[in-house]
């Protein structure tokens, strides 16, 4: 019977794994272009050639608002004999456009930078 405690311990031994789980989502935020932005000057075209396609927009009467977002996701996990837990974590870096839709060009912006 001392071949149970040996199979036990390489059971939770090798049915451990840590990971580092990493992703990243969106494109990066070019922030010489952010510079180039100008309340009440800059269109819409031109954010489209800055930045691209928006990751997210939405239309509040008469403002469109385009969101960029550039996020990373990593955590760690573990398991034991089918038991497990995980943690993650995602930081972001977010430029938030409002345009005025009648003029067609920025109303106000917004760059939050949260990680290089």
């Amino acid at each position: 019977m001392k071949i149970a405690p040996l199979l036990l311990i390489l059971a939770l031994t090798f049915g451990c794994a840590i990971q580092g789980v990493k992703h990243e989502s969106g494109n990066p935020i070019n922030e010489d272009n952010v510079k180039k932005i100008v309340d009440g000057r800059t269109t819409t075209t031109d954010i489209i050639a800055l930045f691209g396609a928006p990751t997210l927009t939405s239309t509040a009467g008469p403002e469109e608002m385009y969101v960029y977002k550039h996020c990373k996701t990593g955590g760690t996990g573990f398991s034991v004999a089918g038991l497990g837990s995980t943690s993650t974590k995602e930081i972001c870096n977010v430029l938030t456009i409002s345009f005025d839709k009648e003029k067609g060009t920025v109303k106000s912006h917004n760059y939050q930078k949260n990680w290089d």
